[in-house]
C-alpha cells in the first residue's frame, strides 16, 4: 500500500469517476487534512514538491486499518482500479478543506499556477506573435490557436486572446488546453464565477481530477477562507504534557517566562532549558541541564520552536535544530495546575 500511496500525489492519472463521494470516505478525508496540513509546513512544500508527495503517503499510512476496508493488496487489474479510484475520492475529499483551511497547502497550488504564468511572460511573447502573424500560409488548427491565445495571454491581451481560443474550440478538437486558459483569463478578469462554469463544464464532461482540482481552487478565492486562528499567548507560561504519538515517553513541562523544565515519570529524569520568545508564536530553548545521560549532546544546543496551531487547551508546534536534519512535529497540552 505504501509505494501506491506515494506515487499518487499531486500529479494524479486521469481516471473517469462519478462527482459524488461516500459519506464515510469523505469522512476520512476530513481526517486526513489536519496531519496533512501540518506536514507540509513542516517541509515547505513550497520549495520541495519532492515532499508533497511524501506527506501525502505518510499521513495515509496513519489510517491504514480505516483504508483496509477500500484498499486492496490484490495485484490484479480489477483490484488497482478499485485502489486507485479510492484515492481519487479520498484526494477529491480533501479539497475544498485543503483550500479554505490550510494555507500552505493553497499557496502550493496557486505557487505552481503563477509560476508557469510566469515563465510564458518571461518569454519572447511578441517575436512569437510576430512569427505567428507573418506565417504566409499557416495551418490554423488547435496548436496555432492555443499558441497564439498563449501569446496574448501573456501580454494581458486578454479580450483578443478569447478570440484565438473561440477560434480554436469551434474547431472541435481537444479543446481541453483552450478551456482552461479561458477560464485562466477569467479568473485575471476577476470573474470567477465564468471561470468555475468552466472547470463545472468540462468536469461533467470528463471527470478529470485535474478540473476538479482547479474548480475547487478557484471557488476558494469566493469566499472567505477559513485560516486557523492561534491563540499562542496561553502557552508562555503554565503546566502541560506532551504524550506522543510515535511512542517515545510521556513528558510533563513546566513553563514560567525564562525557564521551561521536562520531567517524565517514566525514568524520572529532568532536563532544564531556557527559554526565549522571539515573537507571539516562535521561541528558542536551549538545553542547559540534564539528569537523562542521552541528552548530554544537546546542552547548549538551541531548539527553534514555531506553533503552528492552537485549539483550546492545546498546541501544535514544529521543533528543529541546527545540525540536525531530523523536524520533530507534535502536540502539548496544557493541564490545570
Amino acid at each position: 500500500m505504501k509505494k501506491t500511496l506515494f506515487l499518487l500525489t499531486l500529479f494524479i492519472p486521469t481516471f473517469l469517476f462519478s462527482q459524488e463521494i461516500d459519506s464515510e470516505i469523505q469522512k476520512l478525508s476530513n481526517k486526513v487534512v489536519p496531519d496533512f496540513c501540518g506536514c507540509l509546513q513542516e517541509y515547505d512544500a513550497l520549495e520541495f514538491q519532492e515532499k508533497f508527495g511524501n506527506c501525502f503517503g505518510a499521513n495515509l499510512q496513519k489510517y491504514e486499518d480505516e483504508m483496509n476496508q477500500y484498499f486492496s493488496n490484490d495485484t490484479t487489474a480489477i483490484a488497482r482500479e478499485k485502489n486507485n479510484k479510492f484515492i481519487q475520492y479520498l484526494l477529491m475529499g480533501m479539497q475544498a478543506k485543503l483550500f479554505n483551511e490550510c494555507p500552505v497547502y493553497y499557496n502550493f497550488i496557486d505557487n505552481m499556477k503563477v509560476s508557469a504564468i510566469r515563465k510564458l511572460r518571461e518569454s519572447d511573447t511578441d517575436k512569437k506573435l510576430d512569427s505567428l502573424n507573418n506565417l504566409s500560409n499557416p495551418v490554423k488548427d488547435y496548436s496555432y490557436y492555443y499558441m497564439k491565445a498563449s501569446m496574448l495571454f501573456a501580454n494581458k491581451n486578454y479580450e483578443k486572446a478569447k478570440e484565438q481560443i473561440s477560434n480554436g474550440i469551434a474547431l472541435n478538437v481537444d479543446n481541453d488546453k483552450l478551456n482552461i486558459l479561458l477560464a485562466w483569463i477569467f479568473e485575471e478578469q476577476n470573474e470567477l464565477e465564468s471561470a468555475i462554469n468552466i472547470y463545472d463544464e468540462m468536469y461533467s464532461k470528463t471527470g478529470r481530477v485535474e478540473t476538479m482540482l482547479f474548480r475547487e481552487f478557484t471557488k476558494s478565492k469566493m469566499s472567505d477562507r477559513i485560516l486557523p486562528e492561534k491563540d499562542c499567548s496561553q502557552f508562555k507560561t503554565g503546566k502541560f504534557k506532551m504524550s506522543r504519538k510515535n511512542g517515545n515517553k510521556l513528558v510533563f513541562i513546566e513553563r514560567n517566562e525564562k525557564m521551561q523544565i521536562e520531567t517524565s515519570p517514566e525514568d524520572n529524569s529532568v532536563t532544564k532549558m531556557n527559554i526565549e520568545w522571539i515573537d507571539e508564536c516562535n521561541y528558542i530553548l536551549k538545553y542547559t541541564e540534564s539528569t537523562n545521560k542521552d541528552m548530554d549532546e544537546y546542552i547548549g544546543k538551541e531548539l527553534k520552536v514555531t506553533i503552528l496551531e492552537t485549539s483550546n487547551n492545546s498546541m501544535r508546534f514544529k521543533a528543529t535544530m541546527e545540525g540536525v536534519e531530523y523536524v520533530m512535529i507534535d502536540e502539548m497540552q496544557k493541564i490545570d495546575n
